[in-house]
């Protein structure tokens, strides 16, 4: 089944009478509607705390610089420092040789991984995980050629050491 356009190009479409055959994310005609649209919030640029919201296992189909792999879209909850509301941002996560180093970065920043050590990642343990990044704007040309902009995590950041106070200081002696 197809349909023409108006410049009489033949092009194929699904017979809305068919099953979805590839049905992930796919509503149906019967599906209910429960998300708002939301409001895009342009973060500032800068280092933020984030909690890890969401992760969705997904199939990366390669291109020009990288092959085909295992995909994890990260969606990690932000406070804008403004308004003080929560802002979501989602970053994929590309499970490749290329991009060991930006996976270990990820890891340590939320403590699955320590600098050095050899880690295998416990994905179903991440949501609810906490750590830092910093985040800046990726820009794009829509598809009506106006420029967009978009939250972009640049960099994920190692936990710091907390101080150690006075008082936890050990000296030889001393109680």
């Amino acid at each position: 089944m197809g349909f023409y356009d108006n410049k009489n190009d033949f092009t194929p479409v699904q017979d809305a009478n068919v099953p979805f055959t590839n049905t992930e994310g796919a509503l149906d005609w019967d599906s209910v509607i429960e998300k708002d649209s939301s409001d895009f919030v342009l973060l500032p640029v800068g280092q933020y705390d984030f909690t890890i919201v969401n992760l969705e296992k997904k199939q990366y189909q390669g291109g020009e610089k990288m092959g085909p792999c295992p995909q994890a879209d990260i969606t990690i909850r932000v406070i804008e420092p403004e308004s003080k509301e929560p802002v979501d941002v989602t970053t994929p996560i590309f499970l490749h040789k290329k991009t060991e180093g930006i996976m270990s970065a990820f890891l340590v920043a939320i403590g699955q991984k320590k600098r050095g050590e050899p880690c295998r990642p416990n994905w179903n343990a991440m949501i609810g995980l906490r750590g830092r990044c910093e985040i800046s704007h990726r820009s794009w040309t829509g598809n009506d050629g106006q420029e967009m902009k978009s939250n972009n995590v640049k960099k994920w950041l190692e936990p710091q050491a907390a101080p150690v106070s006075q008082q936890q200081q050990f000296k030889a002696g001393q109680f």
